[in-house]
């Protein structure tokens, strides 16, 4: 049975003979809690498929050449998406189907969509069948106000592409600069995954492959049983690949700390102000919020890598060996501040072409692929007075 009451565009129009048999049929389809209206004529059920309809049930008696006629021209006159389900009850005789075929009935305009049912009507059938056909008219009344919709939106495009072509001037020049822009950052970052390769590569021959080298000529020794080596070689080697494990090791958390991954940010500037204590010897003074976080992993590793190369310039550009670092967050950003005082340097020199070999402290890249996901690098300078740099990033990507 229906859930709930049917509106209008779900009426069952009935057009019956008047007999005890079609009586029936009114009964059963409103016991089944069908909203049924019954008319009388074919001008009432004209003025009643004004309003919408779900079904359409017709007597066989009441379908005549001018009411075929009528429903021919109501048919071509339909819209696009509407296809009026109708439910035929007959006798089934054949000179009814006869003459119900002589009367044009299934026609190109009704054919796909009248269901021939016989007398006697069995009340399950009949139901079954309405509650198929109202399926099938919900479908099509939704394939209406999806057109409807669609076309609401249509308009609504095509004001918005009238606002666009009022700015399509400068939204050209914007463009044009953010090209140049990603330009610029695509060849840092070629640049810096280059030197970031030639590092590795350096690693790999001068110490890692020095240590396997050794540990492959002991294990040679040991193999050709050579008497000085029985006793000695088997430390040799162990130590020999205890270096290069940790070696690779070293290089593994340099490349991607784990902590960053599996504790968090604050956790992560712990680790890297212990890092620089025990690979550089720079003192970091760390001031960091407890409730420092950024849910965003390309942000979070974004700014540690920022704030990583800060530290790296206090140790190769400042000539001290402290540095401060602050971190808090807001409801809508993450802040880290890394300050020293040291030497600093021009502030001009961070306007300079990044290829330039002036410009060596890879701020530049660091401040274009801040701007690129909403965030901001600031560095207050001077020579002789310290330096100052604010990282800035947002808590979600744009």
């Amino acid at each position: 049975m229906p859930s709930a009451p049917l509106s209008s565009e779900e009426h069952i129009l009935l057009l019956l003979a008047p007999t005890e048999a079609t009586t029936d049929v009114a009964t059963v389809l409103r016991g089944a809690g069908f909203s049924c209206v019954s008319v009388s004529s074919l001008e009432d059920l004209v003025e009643a498929l004004q309003n919408g309809a779900g079904v359409l049930v017709v007597d066989e008696a009441r379908i005549t050449e001018r009411a075929t006629r009528l429903m021919a021209t109501a048919m071509a006159q339909r819209d696009p998406w509407s296809n009026l389900p109708i439910v035929v009850l007959t006798s089934g005789s054949p000179t009814a189907i006869e003459r119900l075929d002589r009367l044009n009935l299934f026609g190109p305009a009704t054919s796909s969509n009248v269901t021939i049912l016989e007398r006697p009507v069995n009340a399950t059938t009949l139901t079954t069948l309405i509650h198929s056909a109202l399926r099938a008219r919900r479908r099509q009344y939704e394939v209406r106000d999806l057109l409807s919709h669609l076309q609401s939106t249509n308009e609504q495009l095509r004001e918005a592409q009238a606002a666009l072509q009022t700015v399509n001037e400068t939204l050209e020049d914007r463009v044009a600069t953010r090209t140049q822009q990603v330009r610029t950052l695509a060849i840092e970052l070629t640049a810096a995954e280059q030197r970031e390769r030639t590092r590795i590569s350096q690693i790999l021959h001068d110490h890692l492959q020095q240590l396997l080298h050794g540990a492959q000529m002991w294990a040679t020794l040991l193999a050709d049983e050579n008497e000085e080596a029985l006793s000695e070689a088997p430390a040799r080697i162990t130590e020999l690949l205890g270096d290069a494990i940790e070696t690779t090791r070293s290089l593994a958390v340099d490349l991607s700390p784990p902590v960053l991954r599996n504790e968090g940010l604050v956790p992560a500037l712990e680790w890297l102000a212990d890092r620089m204590q025990e690979r550089h010897g720079l003192t970091v003074e760390l001031d960091v919020a407890t409730n420092l976080h950024i849910p965003e992993a390309e942000l979070r590793d974004l700014l540690f890598r920022v704030t990583r190369e800060l530290l790296f310039n206090v140790v190769k550009h400042a000539g001290v060996d402290t540095a401060t670092l602050q971190a808090e967050s807001t409801a809508d950003a993450c802040t880290v501040e890394v300050v020293d005082e040291g030497t600093g340097f021009d502030p001009a020199r961070l306007d300079t072409p990044i290829d330039s070999a002036e410009n060596h402290f890879g701020l530049v890249s660091a401040r274009e692929r801040l701007a690129l996901v909403g965030g901001s690098l600031s560095v207050d300078t001077s020579p002789g007075e310290g330096t100052r740099g604010s990282v800035q990033v947002p808590l979600r990507l744009p």
